[in-house]
C-alpha cells in the first residue's frame, strides 16, 4: 500500500492511498467531510476514539490511549511547590485530557483539552508572566515558539527540536524539573559573582589608586578575584541545596 498524497488538518489527516481516499481523525473531522461515524459505547476513561473511513463510509474506530510517564506526577508536585503556575494544552478530547490531568495532579482550571496549534500559542501568550512550554509534537511548534523558553522534551519530533530554546535529549519529565532547578541555581551563583566581582574591584583598585597596597598586589588580587568567581561558579557542578 502507498499513499499517492495525503494532506493534514488539526484534528484529523486525509489521504490517497492506492487510489482510496483515506480518512482519519476526530469524529468532527469525519462528519465535516461527509461520514458519520456510529455512536461511541462505553470505554475505558482516558482512552481517545479516532475514526477511520475509506471512499466516504466508516470502517473503523480505534481507541488510544497515552500512558502517563511514571515521573510525571512527581515532576509536577516539585514545580508547584517551587511556586510555578502549571497548565497542560492538549490537541485531545476534554475527557482524556482530564483524566490524564488529574493523574499527574492537576485541577481541572489548568487543563486545556481540544487545543488547535493556534490556541497552545494563544495560551502561552496570555500567561501572567515569563511563559515555559514544554512540548513533543509539531502540535506544539507555535506555542515552544511563542513561548519565553521553549522546551523539546524527550522524544521530541526533529522540527520540535530545531526551534526549542532547550532540548530534553533523555530523562522524561524528571529532567524537566531538574533543568528548572540548574536554570535557577545558575542565575544565583550569576548574581553572586557579578555583586562579588564589583564589590571586590572597587576595593581593590581604590586601594591601589591610594598608594595602600602596590600595583602588584593590586594584579595579583585581581587575578585572586577571577578564581574565586570560576571556583563559585563551579559549585554548579555538583548538586546544590536551595
Amino acid at each position: 500500500m502507498v499513499a499517492t498524497e495525503s494532506e493534514r488538518f488539526d484534528d484529523g489527516v486525509r489521504a490517497t492511498v492506492d487510489d482510496t481516499e483515506v480518512l482519519v481523525g476526530s469524529r468532527g473531522f469525519l462528519s465535516c467531510n461527509g461520514v458519520t461515524p456510529p455512536e461511541e459505547g462505553q470505554h475505558e476513561a482516558g482512552l481517545t476514539a479516532v475514526h477511520m473511513a475509506t471512499d466516504g463510509a466508516w470502517v473503523a474506530t480505534f481507541l488510544l490511549g497515552d500512558a502517563l510517564r511514571p515521573d510525571a506526577a512527581a515532576t509536577i508536585a516539585q514545580l508547584r511547590a517551587s511556586g510555578l503556575m502549571l497548565g497542560m494544552a492538549s490537541g485531545d478530547a476534554p475527557t482524556p485530557c482530564a483524566h490524564v490531568g488529574a493523574a499527574a495532579g492537576l485541577t481541572p482550571s489548568e487543563i486545556h483539552a481540544a487545543c488547535t496549534p493556534e490556541v497552545k500559542a494563544e495560551l502561552v501568550g496570555a500567561g501572567p508572566g515569563p511563559t515555559a512550554f514544554v512540548g513533543d509534537g509539531v502540535n506544539d511548534m507555535l506555542a515552544i515558539v511563542r513561548a519565553d523558553v521553549g522546551v523539546a522534551a524527550t522524544d521530541a519530533s526533529p522540527a520540535t527540536i530545531a526551534l526549542a530554546d532547550v532540548v530534553i535529549a533523555r530523562g522524561g519529565m524528571k529532567a524537566v524539573g531538574e533543568a528548572i532547578t540548574i536554570s535557577r541555581q545558575a542565575r544565583r551563583v550569576l548574581r553572586q559573582n557579578l555583586v562579588f566581582s564589583v564589590a571586590y574591584n572597587v576595593l581593590a583598585l581604590g586601594l591601589a589608586v591610594g598608594g595602600t597596597v602596590p600595583p602588584l598586589a593590586a594584579a595579583g588580587a585581581m587575578a585572586a578575584s577571577s578564581l574565586m568567581v570560576i571556583a563559585n561558579a563551579g559549585r554548579l557542578r555538583v548538586p546544590l541545596q536551595r
